[in-house]
């Protein structure tokens, strides 16, 4: 699954684009790190919401 998630391409605007290399830029991060990290962040956040739904 990880190699899939690697291939994953979707359109982005150059703005968004443009944003997130200025915010890497600041943290001193890749912009490939920086997305990285907000998905991670993402998935952690929604299976803890999954996680307290259930019980």
């Amino acid at each position: 699954m990880e190699g899939d998630l690697q291939r994953l391409q979707v359109d982005v605007p150059k703005e968004t684009v443009r944003q997130v290399r200025v915010l890497g830029a600041n943290l001193g991060m890749s912009a490939a790190n920086v997305l990285r990290q907000a998905v991670a962040e993402f998935l952690a956040k929604h299976a803890a919401a999954v996680g307290e739904a259930k019980a």
